[in-house]
């Protein structure tokens, strides 16, 4: 892999990723789901207020081919995968919600692989790129 393709995958993870936040955002927002849902507890947007600096701060990194922002989102990403994994019961529930948020639901779970894999392949170390031959 080149530094070129590594910037490539980084780049379209970012851009995934933030289109895909965006999107989501929006859609929980018309629903009134997840931050937005009028029982949400004022601690769960303290927390979410101290946390998203962070995010914010992980995703420039991606952009800008951090290897610490890369490892850290792949790495949360995992251990979130595994909480979800161990906490089915609950968010199989969450399914029965409107068509819009279930589907959502799945479309983002499905772009966290896609960001996850695109990282894991810009993790590698670039190979020198061969140096073209000039004409003389």
């Amino acid at each position: 892999m080149t530094l070129a393709q590594q910037r490539r995958y980084e780049v379209l993870a970012f851009n995934i990723l933030i289109i895909g936040t965006a999107v989501s955002t929006l859609i929980n927002y018309y629903y009134k789901q997840s931050f937005w849902a009028p029982h949400t507890k004022h601690t769960t947007h303290i927390a979410l207020v101290v946390v998203l600096p962070f995010f914010i701060w992980q995703f420039y990194g991606i952009r800008k081919g951090k290897r610490w922002a890369k490892l850290s989102y792949v790495i949360l990403t995992i251990i979130g995968w595994i909480f979800l994994a161990l906490d089915y019961k609950r968010m199989l529930p969450k399914m029965s919600t409107p068509a819009p948020v279930a589907i959502n639901a799945i479309v983002q779970n499905l772009l966290t692989v896609v960001e996850v894999a695109l990282l894991i392949l810009s993790l590698r170390k670039p190979t020198p790129e061969p140096l073209s031959a000039t004409a003389d």
